[in-house]
């Protein structure tokens, strides 16, 4: 990201920059930002016919992210997860919304499956399992499925 913002103070009006910041902070589940990028593509190449399935799949992200918001705040975890699912096919790499499928998931109830994604993110690149975050909601799932010393040593390596 840091590249695209120089490139950007270079020549402000490249049109593909500001797409691969919208990509860039999509994935990372930064939704303004993505929306921002992806608002200045827009006006640099109205033209480009790529910007319509960009915008829908922006849309559709920001619809998913506030449907999320709506079901916590009526406490309806199961629903949250629904959402999150499908908004983390979107924002793969999304600190923030890992964490959160991981609490609401809990929060639903959903122990076996908490357990079974906690082991996916386990697995995954160091850019997602070394987060702090992240390794520490693994290490607490970890813990109440039974391996404590595994959670305990997660959530320790966490702080």
């Amino acid at each position: 990201m840091s590249d695209c913002k120089q490139a950007i103070r270079i020549n402000p009006d490249f049109a593909k920059t500001y797409k691969r910041l919208f990509e860039a902070n999509l994935a990372l589940g930064k939704l303004e930002d993505a929306n921002y990028a992806l608002k200045e593509a827009l006006l640099k190449e109205p033209n480009n016919p790529a910007n319509k399935g960009d915008k829908e799949r922006m849309d559709t992200a920001m619809h998913q992210n506030e449907k999320v918001a709506h079901y916590v705040e009526n406490k309806n975890y199961e629903k949250a997860v629904d959402y999150l699912k499908v908004l983390l096919e979107t924002c793969i790499e999304s600190i923030y919304h890992i964490c959160c499928k991981m609490e609401y998931l809990l929060r639903a109830y959903r122990l076996k499956d908490a357990i079974d994604y906690a082991k996916e993110m386990h697995k995954q690149p160091a850019v997602i399992s070394a987060n702090p975050k992240v390794r520490a909601w693994i290490g607490r799932i970890f813990c109440y499925s039974g391996n404590e010393a595994l959670g305990k040593q997660l959530v320790m390596s966490a702080l």
